[in-house]
């Protein structure tokens, strides 16, 4: 069965309406059927999301990097050195999606934490970096059109940490006592965090049925696994830092 949202090459408005012109009488013949239609609206100038999001000025060109770097250089071993470029290096025709939402929530924990102290960690499924169009739709466990029934579909996107990190940094800035670390792969942040021993260890009690051993070893290799949840999910963490040792070691995990 066709996709109901492909559209062909002869699918237009004239194959909707009737042509008097070459009416048929014929009972046989099947009338036309509209197909559903998705439309695409562009704002006609520059939008205030667009100047806040991508730090451009009324004409929608980038404004300068004005930032200027800290005074002390961190140490190497303690900093990312992977990170990916920021959002203003976008090129024009890239596909960005952006969560207003999420990085106004990430705001505010970190300035929750930068007061009161403690840490947030954040897990699920995403990237390092705005991997482009990642929209997607699913009903009883099978992915759908994202239009195909609305109201009754799970619509869903990768996270963009490296945004929520931006958006911490723009309320924070060098120096202060709120760091970000992250994202790593949920694999290897609860394989550092001593998952495969309190495995082994939940298994060797002597109270462990066999039935219980095997849903551990399931549950086990479905967090960590490469082909389930241990690549595809991320571990993100906001911490308050000592303001006296700005450069410390990263929490456990990371």
């Amino acid at each position: 069965m066709p996709d109901p949202w492909t559209m062909t090459e002869t699918d237009d408005m004239e194959s909707t309406i009737p042509n008097p012109a070459m009416s048929d009488t014929s009972s046989t013949k099947k009338k036309p059927t509209k197909k559903p239609r998705l439309w695409f609206v562009l704002a006609p100038s520059v939008t205030p999301a667009l100047r806040t999001l991508l730090n451009t000025d009324d004409t929608g060109k980038p404004k300068p990097n004005t930032t200027q770097p800290p005074t002390t250089v961190p140490n190497a071993n303690t900093l990312p050195t992977d990170s990916p470029p920021p959002i203003d290096d976008s090129s024009p025709g890239d596909i960005l999606e952006v969560c207003p939402d999420g990085m106004s929530l990430c705001q505010d924990m970190a300035r929750r934490i930068q007061i009161c102290g403690g840490a947030a960690l954040l897990i699920d499924y995403g990237g390092a970096q705005n991997n482009g169009d990642t929209i997607r739709a699913f009903r009883s466990h099978t992915q759908v059109p994202v239009l195909s029934s609305p109201g009754t579909v799970d619509v869903t996107t990768d996270v963009d940490f490296h945004a929520l990190r931006n958006a911490i940094t723009q309320i924070s800035g060098y120096g202060t006592r709120v760091g970000c670390y992250g994202p790593v792969n949920q694999g290897s942040f609860l394989a550092s965090m001593g998952v495969m021993e309190r495995a082994v260890a939940w298994i060797d009690k002597d109270s462990t049925s066999d039935e219980e051993a095997n849903d551990v070893v399931e549950a086990l290799d479905r967090l960590c696994s490469a082909e389930q949840m241990g690549e595809r999910y991320k571990v993100f963490c906001i911490v308050k830092k000592n303001p006296d040792f700005p450069y410390t070691s990263p929490p456990p995990g990371f």
